[in-house]
């Protein structure tokens, strides 16, 4: 997953767009080697409109999965606010506890936010799941 994300794709991407753009011209080039020209005439009224239903229901699967994977990145970067305001929320109101416990409480948030933000972010946009939260975070989420 890291190799889509760190953009040594695009050496990839051109080459599946030429290997298909090849394919496409090499299989043209038979069906016109083997084909009669005028056979194919005869059926241009259909294949036009077969080739119109197919680019409709493309377009249309196409949209919905843009619009879901708009919808789940929306839905993780919302994730990830609520968690960040929760985490300032908990901090600010720990101040009415006794200093000791509001400072252990306070480190221990620091620590979450900074082993969340190193350790496991780095970790899921390497396409590693998270099956366990980091010993620093997890002393923070048994308070």
């Amino acid at each position: 997953m890291t190799f889509w994300i760190d953009g040594g794709s695009a050496s990839v991407v051109v080459f599946i767009v030429l290997i298909s753009a090849c394919l496409t011209m090499g299989l043209v080039w038979l069906v016109d080697r083997l084909w009669e020209r005028d056979a194919g005439r005869r059926h241009n009224d259909v294949a036009g409109y077969m080739i119109s239903v197919v680019a409709v229901v493309y377009a249309v699967l196409l949209g919905f999965v843009t619009v879901t994977v708009w919808e789940n990145y929306d839905k993780a970067s919302a994730s990830v606010g609520d968690e960040a305001v929760l985490i300032a929320d908990i901090y600010r109101d720990v101040g009415v506890l006794p200093q000791s416990v509001a400072e252990a409480v306070r480190q221990d948030l620091v620590s979450y936010a900074t082993a969340v933000i190193g350790q496991e972010w780095p970790m899921q946009r390497a396409g590693q799941q998270v099956l366990r939260h980091t010993p620093r975070s997890t002393r923070c989420l048994s308070i």
